[in-house]
């Protein structure tokens, strides 16, 4: 009596089990139902003959023509694209064989080169281009590249910027004053910058000399500090620097108040 009872638990639990599988499976069946709606596909000969879901009509709003449009819809994809290439260079300086190139996610419908050159590539997927010649012009010292895409859907866009910049120059010179465009140039450190600060970093003269610290005018005047402590009494020279590259600008051109013969630590801001 006792085995017949178990042996009907165990059957009625296995019904209850089979229900909750096929319950299941109903709900994902009517959850596809829900993102493709099979009510809205009319029914036509191409579906006996062929199953492609591109010939297969959809009548469901909003007015995609057959299932692979809605197919299309539901999985979208946004395009997106990726610009690399351009740099910091001195200013004036005239870069060659500009190298540029794209990586996108899918095949585009649309890809336009927009910046110092407008170009436009039409459909396709990653690619690159070279421009000949990126000439520094005083009135735009950037030169800023925009790759656009588009799939027929979406649009994304980066860019790619060539930045031409002043250089700072610091180090030791024998020369007391009027310092000259080859010896500013030739100073043991520089740096293209947009600031005047330095450091704290390490300056080693060649014998007993002073330290000149040059840099644009624009970048207003400094503060020195030697091995941690201010240091006052420099002296101050204003004039035109050409730069390696042919480029003129209005220069701060700084002297140590006394000459050096050991490593220095200077700071500037």
């Amino acid at each position: 009596m006792k085995r017949a009872f178990f042996t009907m638990v165990i059957v009625l639990l296995a019904i209850v089990a089979a229900a909750q599988q096929s319950w299941q499976k109903n709900m994902k069946i009517d959850q596809t139902y829900r993102i493709i709606d099979f009510n809205h596909i009319a029914p036509t000969n191409n579906i006996l003959t062929n199953n492609s879901s591109s010939v297969i009509a959809y009548t469901n709003q909003p007015g995609y023509s057959n299932v692979q449009e809605a197919l299309d819809a539901l999985f979208y994809v946004s395009p997106t694209v990726s610009l690399s290439g351009g740099g910091t260079y001195d200013i004036g300086r005239v870069v060659t064989n500009a190298s540029l190139s794209w990586t996108v996610n899918k095949t585009m419908v649309t890809r336009n080169l927009t910046g110092p050159t407008n170009i436009v590539f039409g459909a396709g997927g990653n690619g690159s281009y070279v421009h000949s010649n990126v000439l520094m012009q005083t009135s735009s010292p950037q030169k800023i590249y925009t790759m656009t895409v588009g799939d027929g859907t979406g649009t994304d866009a980066d860019t790619a910027t060539f930045a031409f910049l002043n250089r700072k120059y610091w180090g030791f010179n024998n020369v007391t004053n009027s310092i000259n465009d080859a010896q500013i140039i030739a100073l043991a450190n520089s740096q293209l910058t947009t600031t005047k600060d330095i450091g704290p970093t390490d300056v080693t003269p060649s014998g007993s000399q002073y330290i000149w610290v040059c840099y644009p005018q624009s970048f207003g005047g400094a503060t020195f500090r030697l091995n941690g402590l201010l240091s006052t009494g420099w002296n101050v020279e204003t004039g035109n620097f050409v730069n390696a590259y042919g480029y003129t600008n209005v220069f701060l051109k700084y002297r140590s108040p006394q000459l050096y013969s050991v490593q220095m630590t200077l700071e500037v801001d």
